[in-house]
């Protein structure tokens, strides 16, 4: 079949977990023998290294239509308008170049007669939504009521002195537009043939809120190292000098709020039982360090590593992946990334509640709150023959749930049965 992939980040394995899933997706598809055209950065969206991912993606055989040039980069609308009368396109501002898009998709549909559309994300999911020639799938969907009930809750702790009650209430007003803007949403998202989402307690949320299709599709991630993991693990973990905890991600919600449970709940903690001079803390990811951040992560054990185009060898050699997630954030990839590290992942409750794959003391080691995370810490690090089952069941997790040929083929299946029923035109396939 031929596949149209749309979405907004342009697919290559790295930057960010939609990067991520968006390649492996798109791999896949190629390797099964169908046919990918990518429709993909609009307006406002990556320009530094569009070129470079481009490149990637049409060197494996995707034809690539980007969508950068549609239109020039609007404003957001004026807030009073955004406040009385919020909108999708104000919290997802590619939907605001949705006719343009729209228009790019019919010339591409017209020309090239793809089976399929695979709508990948909320904006994708918004700018397809007038298209009825070809059916779509949505395999993900956003929910930004979540995100910004984490800025709420952990943003405001940095709010004090002046303008705080200003700063507070505008973070409440728009959380409260966010949840008025999920009615929106769950239109669009159920327009879609077939919907699903990669976080279980997602789709159970979006079940109750009218979608009662929704599927659970799991994550893929593409094996890169293969049968040998367990030597190559050993190997790059020998060469460690210090006890080595590696956190990864790029700027966004998730990772300052990770980089806070670092500073207020971790650090101390382990300083005491481990000794500063014991252990190293590597951050990894495109991150800009707010000015908040600062004095806490000044600290002998952290190490700011910035992005790293390779970063296999620091999965391998890492003793413990840290995602200490404070609250209901949907699902990290990182995740998933780890698990096919074999990785001892140390995370919380709430990356259990998207994964129902996660066990404690078995895959992974799961903290019912922050204030757990240290001690789970000490205890692998203390425990070898612990972190050493759990880093071999995390690669069995790996290879039973999220290597791509498992993680897609449910999908994959869907689509084929939406192609089945779907009444295109008589003459649609006729060149």
């Amino acid at each position: 079949m031929h596949i149209f992939f749309v979405g907004e980040e342009i697919p290559f394995n790295g930057e960010s977990g939609s990067c991520i899933h968006g390649w492996a997706m798109i791999q896949y598809f190629l390797s099964a023998g169908h046919k990918v055209t990518a429709i993909v950065n609009p307006p406002g969206w990556e320009s530094e290294y569009r070129d470079e991912h481009i490149k990637n993606l049409s060197s494996i055989g995707v034809r690539v239509v980007s969508l950068y040039n549609v239109a020039p980069v609007r404003p957001k609308r004026l807030r009073l308008l955004r406040i009385l009368n919020p909108k999708i396109k104000d919290y997802y501002h590619t939907v605001v170049y949705k006719q343009e898009i729209s228009n790019v998709i019919e010339k591409c549909i017209d020309k090239l007669r793809p089976h399929i559309i695979v709508a990948f994300g909320l904006p994708a999911i918004c700018v397809t939504q007038g298209i009825k020639t070809v059916p779509r799938i949505a395999p993900i969907c956003e929910d930004p009521f979540i995100l910004i009930l984490g800025m709420l809750r952990y943003g405001t702790s940095f709010m004090g002195g002046v303008g705080f009650l200003r700063k507070y209430c505008k973070y409440f007003v728009n959380l409260v537009n966010s949840h008025r803007v999920l009615k929106q949403i769950i239109k669009v998202y159920t327009e879609c043939q077939v919907y699903g989402q990669v976080a279980i307690n997602y789709v159970e949320t979006f079940r109750k809120l009218g979608a009662s299709g929704c599927k659970y599709y799991k994550s893929p991630y593409i094996d890169t190292i293969g049968k040998d993991w367990k030597e190559l693990k050993e190997r790059a973990q020998a060469k460690n000098k210090k006890t080595k905890i590696i956190m990864i991600g790029k700027v966004s919600t998730p990772t300052y709020l990770h980089y806070k449970i670092l500073t207020d709940n971790i650090l101390l903690r382990i300083d005491e039982k481990l000794g500063k001079d014991t252990y190293e803390i590597h951050l990894i990811g495109r991150v800009t360090i707010p000015p908040e951040y600062k004095k806490g992560l000044n600290h002998p054990s952290i190490i700011l590593r910035g992005y790293v185009n390779d970063i296999k060898e620091d999965f391998l050699s890492a003793d413990i992946l840290l995602v200490p997630t404070p609250i209901n954030l949907g699902i990290r990839s990182r995740i998933i990334v780890g698990l096919s590290y074999g990785c001892c992942i140390v995370t919380t409750i709430f990356e259990k509640d998207g994964r129902p794959e996660l066990n404690h003391m078995e895959n992974c080691l799961i903290a019912n709150s922050v204030q757990e995370i240290p001690e789970l810490i000490i205890m692998a690090l203390n425990d070898k023959q612990l972190r050493k089952k759990i880093e071999y069941n995390a690669r069995m997790t790996y290879e039973k749930n999220f290597m791509p040929q498992v993680a897609i083929q449910e999908m994959e299946d869907d689509m084929k049965s939406i192609i089945r029923n779907f009444q295109y035109s008589h003459d649609y396939f006729i060149s």
